[in-house]
């Protein structure tokens, strides 16, 4: 059964400033067992089936797409990966401070 998504994790532009990020467009396609690179990314009406999504943590948005297949998953790559680690750290930290319960 297909997992319908709808993420929308594009930051506010800043008018004032000269950057103006650049995104690719994809709409209405299918994907099938293939990596799917996440970041500067929007993917509009697409169907994903047992596909990885690669995630270094850019921004990123996801509307009205479907999910399918027991082997779709997301790669943390890059600054998302080290995020992950770093938050672990501090997790295990505090957790060694208060202790068990």
């Amino acid at each position: 059964m297909p997992t319908r998504i709808d993420l929308n994790f594009l930051e506010p532009l800043d008018f004032e400033a000269d950057y103006m990020p650049q995104f690719v467009l994809v709409e209405s396609q299918s994907f099938e067992g293939t990596k799917i690179p996440v970041d500067n990314h929007q993917y509009i009406g697409c169907r994903f089936q047992n596909c990885v999504f690669l995630y270094s943590g850019g921004p990123f948005r996801f509307l009205e797409c479907n999910l399918e297949g027991e082997e779709t998953h997301v790669n943390l790559i890059g600054a998302a990966h080290r995020s992950i680690e770093l938050l672990k750290v501090f997790q295990e930290h505090a957790q060694s401070i208060k202790g068990p319960y």
